[in-house]
């Protein structure tokens, strides 16, 4: 048996493991994404198992919705970054570990793969699918393990992705739930319809791409009418969005939306036979009101009151005002700019409640806090701690196999709660690749050039032709843009300065063969600029997978550590409608 001495607060840990694999796994670099539920949990975790060197990031700052279960915090915290405060509430339980904060989004260009590859191990503690997959990106381009984790309720679970696993992507995840456009546009009966109409038709139009409304789904069972109306309505608010500038864009807005859409919805008599009419709103009426209205509350009582409709009109005002200035000052230094909904950010958040709670007085639906629209919008299952903290646990055992290099031993593991199985805890071994997956069926490179000199031509004909030896058609694209296909090389002169792929950027390139499937390829360029360097240089595995077309999602459930909760009823006319329940999860 070893003898060296053992730090105290790390003995029992050290004895279980053996203290040699102990050891050799604390002393590892580790980078936590996420310092919410989960993460605050497992930072605790982490740094009480003896981990030396920690870094985390996170772009949230406290609520104080979070409190309840997000221990690392405290009331004197709101508003603060959730990663320094997480770094300076674990640093208590243990001031050795070297801990390094990053309030920041994980998206920015600066966290590049040679940031990724200074870590040995990734633990994701995320509420949100877009970030998870880009950290799954990353990790692949990187190749790196990564430990994934998600709750929901008492349900929770831990996914181990390696090199020769299955990746974050290889499971289809499950579809946005949708609407009838019908009942969004002019029948509302429930709170959710009122703020799916606020977040995902009206915000977007005025802050965000017109094209983000996946919540409102068109079908055949809606009248043709209706859709065109929709349409002409987006158009009218596209025109005054332009005004966005104007002191009075709150009432342009307003007397849009609130009285004359409502009183041409008014003109259909039949649609109104069997259902109690809405009734329009007074802009000058509600103005006058609000000069006599006492100060909202602060704190906790301005998320949990259900506010008046003077107290609603007052924050929509008051909110539109700087989400108009911040859209007017991100497009005068990029004209693509646009703002999407986050149920963090306080002003989007206010909007998004006063619309929903105006549009619901007209119709007659039951008003709702800050803090319920802030549940629902984001659609949010209230996360129980205990939840958090077991799965943070079973991480931390996943880490430790994994940073001994005993993949063998690594499992998927899945906290359930009734049903059929027996354990409260079960474990699996985690699943080969799938062969249609394009996140881990691809090629990752780091691609160093002289932007300034480097062309597209130079990519497509010495990098992927002569270099890969790839066979086929060749598209490339950037950031959502496609800059290079068969039909189209007029950029292939153009260097990536002029481009704009500059230090940081990815570039992703498909290869299409018709004659031979095992030729097609998805391959990814991470972009680094160094002055002077000639030609290039590429580092990656050149043995790149074929790229499979993909069958038909069968979707499955994610759990997430906060993640979306519905319950279906169906109306007396045969309309499906989505219901929030915070009780009902739909596995």
């Amino acid at each position: 048996m070893t003898s060296f001495p053992l730090p105290d607060r790390n003995r029992d840990a050290a004895l279980a493991l053996g203290p040699d694999k102990w050891r050799s796994a604390v002393a590892k670099k580790l980078l936590m994404v996420g310092a919410g539920g989960i993460g605050c949990e497992l930072l605790k975790d982490l740094v009480m198992a003896g981990f030396a060197d920690i870094e985390i990031i996170d772009l949230d700052t406290i609520d104080v919705s979070n409190l309840n279960r997000q221990f690392l915090f405290q009331k004197q915290h709101v508003k603060k970054s959730k990663a320094h405060v997480a770094k300076e509430s674990a640093l208590r339980f243990n001031p050795n570990v070297n801990i390094v904060s990053h309030h920041n989004s994980i998206f920015e260009d600066q966290y590049d793969v040679a940031w990724f590859k200074s870590f040995d191990l990734v633990l994701n503690a995320l509420d949100n699918i877009p970030a998870r997959r880009h950290v799954n990106m990353m990790c692949r381009a990187a190749n790196r393990p990564l430990i994934e984790s998600g709750t929901a309720g008492y349900l929770g679970q831990v996914s181990v992705h390696l090199k020769h696993t299955q990746c974050f992507d290889c499971e289809p995840k499950p579809t946005p739930k949708t609407f009838p456009v019908c009942t969004i546009r002019s029948t509302p009966s429930t709170p959710i319809h009122c703020i799916v109409w606020s977040k995902s038709y009206l915000f977007n139009l005025l802050f965000g791409k017109d094209e983000d409304e996946s919540a409102m789904s068109s079908s055949a069972d809606d009248d043709a009418q209706e859709i065109a109306d929709l349409k002409r309505e987006a158009e009218e608010l596209r025109n005054i969005k332009n005004n966005s500038q104007s002191p009075d864009f709150a009432k342009l807005v307003f007397e849009k939306i609130f009285t004359r859409d409502i009183e041409r919805l008014l003109t259909m008599s039949e649609m109104w036979s069997s259902r109690e009419p809405p009734k329009p709103l007074d802009f000058k009426k509600l103005h006058s009101e609000m000069k006599k209205m006492k100060p909202l509350p602060t704190g906790v009582d301005r998320n949990m009151k259900v506010w008046s409709l003077v107290e609603n009109f007052h924050v929509f005002t008051e909110s539109i005002k700087p989400l108009a200035q911040r859209l007017n000052e991100g497009q005068a230094k990029d004209s693509e700019f646009s703002m999407s909904f986050d149920k963090d950010d306080d002003e989007a958040l206010d909007f998004v409640t006063a619309v929903t709670n105006l549009r619901a007085h007209m119709y007659g639906i039951e008003l709702q806090s800050r803090f319920k629209v802030k549940e629902m919008a984001g659609n949010i299952i209230p996360a129980i701690s205990t939840t958090n903290a077991i799965i943070a646990g079973l991480m931390v055992l996943q880490a430790f196999k994994i940073l001994n290099n005993q993949y063998d031993d690594c499992k998927n593991t899945f906290l359930v709660h009734g049903g059929q199985r027996t354990q409260l805890i079960c474990g699996e071994v985690p699943p080969a690749p799938a062969k249609e997956c394009g996140t881990c069926q691809a090629g990752y490179f780091t691609l160093t050039v002289d932007t300034a000199q480097f062309t597209l031509s130079d990519l497509v004909d010495s990098v992927l032709t002569k270099d890969l030896g790839v066979d086929g058609e060749i598209t490339i694209n950037e950031s959502g843009r496609m800059i290079y296909d068969p039909d189209f090389d007029d950029n292939g002169p153009e260097t990536f300065e002029n481009l704009k792929i500059t230090d940081g950027k990815r570039i992703l390139v498909l290869v299409d063969n018709d004659e031979d499937e095992s030729k097609n390829h998805s391959i990814n360029f991470f972009v680094i600029h160094k002055a002077g360097v000639t030609p290039y240089e590429l580092d990656g595995d050149k043995k790149i997978p074929p790229r499979h077309k993909a069958k038909a999602p069968e979707a499955k459930r994610l759990l997430d550590d906060e993640v979306e909760v519905s319950n279906k009823k169906s109306k007396g006319d045969g309309e499906t409608v989505e219901v929030l329940d915070d009780d009902v999860i739909i596995l």
